[in-house]
């Protein structure tokens, strides 16, 4: 039984049903707020950076280049895992994972703005290992989810 509102979840083998409330698609969905959350965060910086750029026209271009390929990343996989596509997920993850890589390097310059972002990322890195169960849940279920009717519970007929 699921918890507010009390229903029922059929699972056989670890295979959910398409109408659980709890099925890992519809879990899945819930994720895209976070990638929405650094799509926003990071176009904040990426605005932040064109303000505080240098007039040096390659280094500008070259920053804007990378800073727009980061948005945009952040973008498509909040609209596909709202759309429950587990390669989505993974993908907005190695992005976010190239991120922390690189705000790792900068942790470096020992800033205190620098160590504040850090701190914040990190609780980000975690909030997204956690969720990834979903993704792979939704990959693994979707090769049997062709098979079963959403009406088979309902009274449907096969």
């Amino acid at each position: 039984l699921s918890e507010k509102p009390i229903m029922m979840d059929l699972i056989i083998d670890g295979y959910h049903s398409p109408v659980n409330g709890s099925h890992p698609k519809k879990e899945l969905k819930k994720t895209a707020v976070f990638f929405w959350m650094m799509f926003t965060f990071s176009l904040i910086a990426s605005l932040m950076d064109g303000v505080y750029i240098s007039t040096d026209f390659s280094q500008n271009s070259i920053l804007t280049l990378i800073n727009l390929f980061i948005v945009g990343s952040y973008c498509i996989a909040a609209i596909f895992v709202a759309k429950s596509q587990p390669w989505a997920y993974y993908y907005g993850f190695s992005v976010f994972v190239f991120v922390y890589l690189i705000s790792l390097l900068l942790l470096l310059n020992l800033s205190i703005f620098s160590s504040i972002v850090f701190l914040f990322r990190t609780g980000f890195l975690v909030v997204f290992i956690i969720n990834m169960k979903h993704a792979i849940q939704t990959q693994k279920h979707a090769k049997y989810g062709k098979f079963i009717s959403e009406d088979l519970l309902d009274g449907g007929t096969l």
